[in-house]
């Protein structure tokens, strides 16, 4: 019991030393990050969530790795997809989708993005979360459709 307590003091005090990052915010059509314009440089780390996970594809040293290179070429923004939808047996589809059915979550996907996010941050990155798409390759709004409306449903 005494090892639970100290653990639980330990985090509560880990928690309040890191200082949150804060969101970058639209004023007058112009991006601000603590009251100063933001100025980013920014590319697309789709892969991210899953090469986080510890599932299959992941590879946390390969991500750091990664995020460290970036981050030396000053890219301070990234576009990471948040979400993917199975199932995981279609082609051409990221695997391990983070949601493979209708309200069930791959765990492994969901640590994978905690654990880029928690990354990005060490290295002071700020990510833009795509949540759905169009794209055939992440599930999208297609599979949610096909899902809606049960087999034969077209999936471009």
């Amino acid at each position: 019991m005494f090892s639970i307590v100290c653990v639980l003091v330990l985090a509560v005090h880990l928690v309040t030393i890191v200082e949150p990052l804060s969101f970058v915010k639209v004023k007058n059509a112009r991006l601000y990050l603590d009251d100063r314009n933001y100025i980013y440089v920014g590319t697309n780390f789709w892969y991210g969530a899953n090469l986080g996970s510890l599932g299959p594809g992941g590879d946390r040293e390969r991500l750091k790795r990664e995020l460290d290179h970036l981050h030396e070429l000053g890219v301070n923004n990234l576009r990471v997809q948040a979400g993917s939808e199975g199932p995981d047996t279609e082609p051409w589809r990221i695997i391990p989708s983070l949601q493979p059915s209708p309200g069930e979550y791959n765990l492994d996907v969901l640590d994978g993005l905690d654990f880029l996010l928690s990354e990005m941050s060490k290295r002071q990155m700020r990510a833009v979360m795509c949540l759905n798409n169009f794209w055939h390759w992440s599930g999208g709004f297609a599979q949610y459709t096909a899902w809606a409306d049960g087999p034969g449903a077209i999936i471009p």
